[in-house]
């Protein structure tokens, strides 16, 4: 919607078509464990009430009755003060029915009425005395209250169970370092290249130590173009009226957005897209890519891959990025350097360990007509997941599967990526009190190991002597 510019209709669902009440459950009665309780102890209370009362009931007749036997033989005086004659007037039952009753409101302050309202008195000097706690506030804010119901149960807190990204960091990556050819490369290190690039070809010469830097080329390019292909962002229509905004490209993922930004701050600009097709400003050189096909990221997967065409040489390349650990088992024997390899490897230990978010780059040429050949077993699995009308076909979904792994497999190995998702201020502390509370907290992440000890370490979920066991395993049998 922040990339139109005008709108010819809308539809809007009201009432109980929207979202939020097709969502919406059924409402529940939040109560405390001592409300629970107390609700227990009462009924239990009014059931001993009951048997009394019917106890008392059924020896109060057998009292009336003696009662009357004592009046006919003796004409000995009727104890009418205490039984009323509704025996005669309405029968027997009712005259029970009314003794009962009579037991009923005699007894009624077993049931301690006025105990629950001293219970919410004492619930609101409660939320007071948290309201008015300085060591409660946060800073020069006050902590507020908002449910009086449930306030004493916060002591009953055992465990928390927390998502790493988005909670106890700010989802705001920064790129910090990549390693492209098994070299290192800050991204200070990378401004100045590229400033030395501009500089160099502003005067018709090559940089003096561009070759020490990047030590191959092409696979650096290829590197930062495969960044600046292969991803979903759209470019932020406000910094094409207004190129001076910081922020150019939008996307659903913050990583690939802060990469693709990165890209362009070095010159390799995704500049523009026309239906399928990506403009690229490389240093200067406008290239275009025809957008082939697209395989999306999902978290079984753990990568994406585009296929792409570069309309200058007609080349077919796929570029592919995803988690290491898929990654690296799907690079060629032959087509790559095994020193790279482990140094890469090595490196994306470092980024790890350091905390970092990595990803894995890699790319190969494709041959057009195995590509050919593979794009249409590929669009024909595609279309065999709307026909659910063979019982006997083979499951579609398995099918794509193994396609994407056939295209997917044999890559170059390009470099990889280091991000860094900064913490929530305090969270450090917070969690630091919450531990001294008693409180078991689990954090659920999806990287690796490294990088999840690490922000555990930050976040004080683990500390300095806690006794650490690390468990690896490659597939969900073996985990369970």
């Amino acid at each position: 919607m922040k990339n139109t510019e005008y709108a010819l209709g809308i539809v809007v669902y009201t009432g109980h078509d929207t979202k939020l009440m097709k969502n919406q459950g059924a409402c529940r009665n939040k109560k405390s464990h001592i409300e629970k309780q107390l609700n227990k102890y009462i009924l239990g209370v009014f059931v001993v009430q009951l048997i009394m009362c019917i106890v008392l009931t059924i020896l109060a007749c057998v009292f009336k009755n003696n009662d009357s036997q004592l009046i006919t033989s003796t004409g000995g005086p009727r104890v009418y003060y205490l039984f009323p004659d509704y025996t005669n007037t309405y029968g027997s039952f009712v005259g029970g029915l009314v003794t009962f009753a009579s037991f009923i409101m005699l007894l009624n302050t077993m049931i301690p009425i006025s105990l629950m309202v001293s219970l919410e008195l004492a619930k609101f000097f409660q939320t007071k005395g948290i309201e008015f706690d300085v060591l409660m506030w946060d800073g020069k804010t006050r902590s507020k209250v908002l449910n009086m119901l449930i306030h004493e149960d916060l002591a009953k807190v055992e465990y928390i169970f927390a998502d790493k990204t988005g909670t106890l960091t700010t989802n705001e990556m920064k790129f910090t370092y990549c390693s492209v050819n098994g070299t290192i490369h800050s991204k200070g290190s990378l401004a100045k290249m590229a400033k030395q690039a501009v500089k160099a070809k502003s005067r018709g010469s090559t940089p003096k130590n561009s070759q020490a830097l990047t030590q191959d080329k092409k696979l650096f390019d290829l590197f930062w173009q495969a960044i600046a292909l292969c991803h979903d962002c759209i470019i932020d229509q406000r910094h094409i009226d207004n190129p001076n905004l910081r922020e150019k490209y939008q996307g659903s993922s913050p990583d690939e957005v802060e990469l693709v930004s990165m890209a362009a701050e070095i010159n390799y600009v995704f500049q523009e897209k026309r239906a399928q097709v990506f403009q690229l400003n490389l240093n200067g050189e406008i290239k275009e890519f025809t957008l082939i096909s697209k395989i999306d990221f999902n978290s079984d997967r753990k990568r994406m891959s585009v296929i792409m065409k570069d309309n200058e040489t007609n080349k077919l390349f796929v570029f592919c990025k995803g988690a290491d650990s898929i990654m690296m088992k799907r690079l060629s024997n032959e087509d790559n350097h095994l020193e790279t390899v482990e140094k890469t490897k090595a490196d994306l230990h470092t980024f790890s360990t350091d905390g970092l978010r990595t990803l894995v780059i890699a790319y190969k040429e494709l041959d057009e007509e195995k590509f050919n050949e593979w794009n249409a077993r590929y669009s024909s699995a595609q279309l065999a997941e709307f026909n659910v009308l063979d019982a006997n076909a083979v499951d579609p979904a398995e099918k794509l599967r193994l396609l994407e792994d056939e295209i997917e497999n044999d890559l170059v190995l390009l470099g990889a990526t280091g991000l860094e998702d900064k913490l929530q201020e305090g969270v450090a502390d917070t969690i630091l009190d919450l531990g001294k509370a008693g409180i078991k907290i689990w954090m659920l992440t999806g990287d690796k190991l490294e990088t999840a000890e690490n922000i555990g370490y930050a976040t004080n979920l683990i500390a300095k002597d806690t006794k650490v066991f690390k468990v690896r395993t490659n597939d969900i049998e073996s985990t369970l």
